[in-house]
């Protein structure tokens, strides 16, 4: 059976209220009866119930986080990052796979906020941003919403990755992403600054060279085979799959066709990619989160620029 409090207070020969006051870290109980109270913790092997303290007080320290699938480099090392940024800060966090999941752990749990990454619904948002402190990452919102949100700015590295290619002789652009192919508004924020720079140049920004999957891109290749030059991924993993299936048809990386992912988690040798600093972005989403608990700073967009990477 595992040691209460009161076995605690008890065993250091002190009051359940003082023995209280020195595990939750109160300044004003003296030395010695503190040294006390740990001796007979430590002897007792006592672990404080953080589940029942949190609730007692209406605010455990847990923070949920609503992201993409962690199976994907990107997410996975961002999530890793968080964890360990709010874990500096005293906070523990608890990753939900669903939207619903979160909105049920910040009522069940009474928890200290969230963060959003890559949501969209701005009816969601408002909601779960109303009832406790909220962080976005890359969301979608408006100038009326309770939170602040932190965006990437691609513009520079993407002009620099399309230049590039241009003045290697790669220039017959096509776009891999199942993401740009179903919600082409989505480019705003990627790609768009591709097709930016194309349109300067005088090229077509895209055509019908938008592909969701790579064996729809290699069925293409195969047809006309110099048709495509370059191709810009949605993320390193989608770009990897391309790189392996280009290499066995024969194709040299970039020699003969300019491979770019995006996110910096898995860059080949030869590929290009767009380098997303999650640890950067993991000490920007405390820092916030902390300005509004403690400052009441609770809107804005707050940018942190991507870097193009050539392995």
């Amino acid at each position: 059976m595992s040691s209460t409090l009161r076995d605690v207070a008890k065993k250091a020969g002190v009051s359940i209220v003082t023995a209280s006051r020195v595990i939750n870290g109160k300044e004003t109980v003296k030395p010695a009866f503190r040294k006390k109270v740990f001796d007979a913790a430590k002897a007792l092997n006592y672990t404080p119930n953080l589940l029942a303290r949190g609730l007692a007080k209406n605010n455990l320290k847990i923070i949920s986080m609503h992201t993409g699938e962690l199976e994907n480099p990107y997410f996975g090392s961002l999530a890793s990052n968080i964890a360990k940024e709010f874990s500096r800060n005293g906070y523990d966090l608890i990753i939900c796979d669903s939207l619903g999941k979160t909105a049920e752990l910040n009522r069940s749990l009474a928890t200290s906020g969230s963060i959003l990454v890559s949501i969209g619904n701005q009816e969601v948002l408002r909601k779960i941003s109303e009832s406790h402190p909220v962080v976005g990452i890359g969301c979608l919102i408006n100038e009326s919403m309770k939170m602040p949100n932190i965006d990437l700015d691609f513009s520079e590295s993407y002009t620099e990755l399309y230049e590039r290619a241009v003045y290697s002789d790669k220039d017959r652009i096509a776009f891999l992403s199942p993401v740009l192919r179903e919600y082409p508004h989505l480019s705003e924020n990627k790609f768009i600054h591709v097709y930016s720079a194309m349109r300067k140049k005088g090229r077509d920004p895209a055509g019908n060279r938008v592909f969701a999957d790579v064996d729809s891109l290699i069925s293409f290749i195969n047809v006309s085979p110099s048709s495509i030059n370059c191709v810009f991924c949605e993320n390193d993993v989608l770009a990897g799959k391309l790189y392996g299936r280009l290499v066995k048809k024969g194709f040299r990386i970039p020699e003969d066709v300019i491979v770019v992912g995006c996110d910096g988690t898995m860059i080949l040798e030869g590929m290009w990619s767009v380098m997303i600093d999650t640890g950067k972005i993991a000490v920007k989403a405390v820092e916030l989160f902390n300005g509004y608990v403690h400052d009441g700073a609770c809107n804005g967009t707050h940018i942190i620029k991507t870097e193009p990477v050539y392995k």
